[in-house]
């Protein structure tokens, strides 16, 4: 796929579809003006496709609440170029062609995730767009969903997806703790196998990974396990920690499609490593136990403090 259709599919991807009857509800400190002084007193009055435009508060102070989403709803900022703040995790129920558009938001303390797999059929999509989570993750290693990760801060976290696109995003972790912890490695991006096998490509592209935590264990920053689709990885910074001692990988293919109708595309990704412990850290790692077609080209492994390449 060339750059033209990667934006157009991109782009495709973050439109929602129309509701002739949906409404915009709005949400602010005071409950003033005929909005809703809370998100969930909002959600609980929300039709599906509604808008929720939420006001943010004085002082950029976070609304303190745990959301449960049950329908198809954008939740956004009211106020352009202000982040909507919040303090409390957020979960999906899935179902058969939900969308849910979460943007806009500054999250201080919790994660994004669903309570389970979606039924089979048309996938419950979540755009998770130009949002910041500063000690939180992204999770949906879950199936049947269709998950864009596009434009966010994520500090603290990870993304961990079975189907969707991460795309753009600042992902760091200074505790390995709250890395996503698999296959006896922590990451920092994951892909599990999907419950629907297909010839689709999933994009990972242009996105800054730094493994900030002083940690004694196996780490990789993108760990892709899946037999289901097909991977496009390009353009991200994947760095190691400092003090991390064992050998290393920036990507890593533990399982992946095997199949001449696609091809697994790794481009231009930089694997930089700041440890000046002689461990190796690998740029693209594929495991020996699956076969594949893979296209691998102008990459670079940067080791300033190793008087040799590892």
């Amino acid at each position: 796929m060339n750059t033209k259709k990667l934006l157009l599919s991109t782009l495709t991807g973050c439109l929602f579809t129309a509701n002739l009857l949906a409404a915009d509800l709005c949400v602010n400190e005071a409950g003033s003006g005929g909005c809703y002084s809370s998100i969930t007193a909002a959600l609980a009055a929300a039709n599906d496709g509604d808008r929720i435009l939420i006001q943010p508060k004085t002082g950029n102070v976070p609304y303190a609440e745990n959301l449960s989403i049950t329908k198809s709803v954008q939740l956004l900022s009211n106020q352009e170029g202000v982040m909507w703040g919040l303090t409390g995790n957020i979960t999906i129920t899935p179902a058969i062609g939900r969308t849910v558009s979460i943007m806009h938001m500054k999250n201080t303390s919790g994660y994004i995730t669903a309570t389970g797999n979606s039924p089979a059929g048309t996938r419950c999509k979540v755009n998770i767009m130009n949002c910041e989570l500063m000690d939180g993750y992204i999770d949906f290693n879950f199936n049947y969903f269709d998950v864009n990760v596009v434009s966010n801060i994520i500090s603290n976290g990870y993304v961990a997806l079975r189907y969707g696109n991460i795309i753009g995003n600042d992902i760091s972790n200074s505790d390995y703790t709250k890395m996503f912890y698999t296959l006896s490695n922590y990451n920092l991006i994951y892909y599990g196998t999907d419950a629907v096998a297909t010839n689709d490509t999933l994009y990972i592209v242009g996105n800054f990974v730094r493994n900030n935590a002083n940690i004694n264990v196996y780490y990789t920053a993108v760990l892709l396990n899946s037999t289901a689709q097909f991977f496009y990885v390009s353009n991200n910074y994947l760095a190691k920690g400092q003090n991390t001692y064992y050998d290393c990988h920036g990507i890593y293919f533990y399982a992946h499609k095997n199949s001449t109708l696609g091809t697994n595309t790794v481009y231009n990704n930089t694997a930089y490593n700041v440890s000046s412990y002689n461990y190796y850290y690998y740029l693209v790692g594929i495991s020996s136990n699956t076969t594949g077609v893979f296209d691998i080209a102008n990459n670079l492994s940067y080791c300033p403090n190793l008087a040799s390449g590892y």
